[in-house]
């Protein structure tokens, strides 16, 4: 596999094992949490818990401006899987899940956001 191959691959969020070299395994490709964590991270009134490090994500906010159970409830409203905690809520990016579907989040989370005063 050539390097172009590898770069494509990783900008195309698949997950998916494959070698590349030497025939060494590099395990699975998968930057669709990475891509919902920046999302976030550009968002007002709310923000990372930490960088993640696996597939979940955490939200927290200030307490101030959003809600966050409430924030938590709305998404819920419109399907989202979220898990509330008292101070925070993580989400899951779930490795079916496509950068379309990343996407669709997070302007679903922007529009919730932006109600929430």
């Amino acid at each position: 596999m050539t390097d172009a191959m590898v770069l494509q691959k990783l900008e195309s969020g698949l997950q998916e094992d494959f070698t590349y070299g030497s025939g060494q395994i590099l395990g699975s490709i998968d930057t669709k949490h990475h891509k919902f964590a920046e999302g976030i991270e550009n968002m007002k009134k709310i923000s990372l818990l930490t960088k993640p490090t696996m597939n979940i994500v955490g939200i927290t906010s200030n307490g101030i401006d959003i809600d966050i159970h409430e924030l938590a409830w709305r998404l819920r409203k419109q399907n989202g899987v979220v898990s509330m905690f008292p101070n925070h809520i993580r989400i899951p990016v779930m490795p079916h899940f496509k950068r379309v579907h990343v996407q669709n989040f997070l302007e679903d989370l922007k529009t919730i956001v932006k109600e929430i005063r």
